[in-house]
């Protein structure tokens, strides 16, 4: 079983119904900056588009979406993980500071979330991360996969200048 949550084939708002939105350190006093836009990359496929700057080991630049629909939760526990068509753009940048990030309902600090590292190449790849590699994030609480709140496609943790398209998003 498969659920789309995006191809982008809307700018105004995902598939899920909800819109994706930027959120970078500079809203937790840092200095990354970033851009998130949805555009037309090869042979008219539409894609999101993550870029910016990182500006130290622990900075960050995110594209996020909520999982609040009429204000209920996703519940995801009929999957096992998520899948992700992306690639990196910048060919000079070390590809281990790219990660997806999930939120639930129980965590109350922006800081804390559930983290899993995710390798994206220079061609286009299809990636699926299991549940079980996302790891909490300055929290005791496991992953509650009835709860889910928020996604977050995220570069960050090292300096660098990400640019990372995704084609594609959903939960397998």
């Amino acid at each position: 079983m498969t659920y789309l949550l995006d191809d982008f084939a809307s700018a105004d708002q995902s598939r899920f119904g909800t819109s994706w939105f930027l959120f970078t350190d500079e809203e937790l006093g840092g200095h990354s900056s970033g851009k998130l836009q949805i555009k037309q990359a090869d042979s008219e496929q539409t894609v999101l588009e993550l870029s910016g700057s990182v500006r130290t080991e622990t900075g960050f630049i995110q594209a996020a979406l909520p999982l609040i629909h009429s204000r209920y939760l996703f519940d995801a526990r009929h999957f096992s993980g998520m899948h992700l068509v992306c690639r990196n753009l910048n060919p000079n940048s070390d590809t281990s500071g790219y990660y997806l990030q999930l939120r639930t309902r129980e965590l109350s600090m922006p800081w804390q979330h559930y983290s899993a590292a995710i390798q994206p190449g220079q061609n286009w790849s299809e990636l699926q991360i299991p549940f079980s590699e996302f790891k909490p994030i300055s929290t005791t609480h496991k992953l509650n996969l009835e709860r889910l709140s928020r996604v977050g496609i995220v570069a960050g943790l090292q300096v660098f200048k990400p640019d990372l398209q995704i084609a594609e998003i959903g939960f397998y």
